[in-house]
């Protein structure tokens, strides 16, 4: 009888990021940048980051930039965040992000 081989954890995550830069849902257009792959939606619909990886020390600038890009828009987005991205703390910093933006809008 063959054993199915067993693929390891970081090969597993590096398709899964392999995959997160380069297939889109229907109805999105991806854009690359240098830090984030953003998903737009077209006709208005879902729009997020879908990929990112950058340094601890450019989280700050590069969060709110992305803020900045989709608030330009018009746009809601969703910042799809994995336990293996990088920076470790990323969600973290994405809520204090956007809830600095929301008290500057009020």
């Amino acid at each position: 009888m063959d054993t199915i081989p067993r693929m390891d954890e970081a090969t597993i995550l590096r398709l899964l990021d392999v995959e997160r830069q380069t297939v889109a849902d229907t109805g999105v257009m991806l854009e690359k940048t240098p830090y984030v792959v953003r998903a737009i939606g077209l006709e208005s619909s879902w729009n997020g980051i879908v990929y990112s990886r950058f340094s601890p020390s450019e989280t700050e600038t590069i969060v709110n930039a992305e803020v900045k890009y989709f608030t330009q828009l018009n746009r809601d987005f969703e910042w799809k965040v994995y336990s293996h991205d990088e920076p470790r703390d990323l969600s973290r910093s994405c809520v204090i992000a956007v809830s600095g933006s929301a008290k500057k809008n009020r």
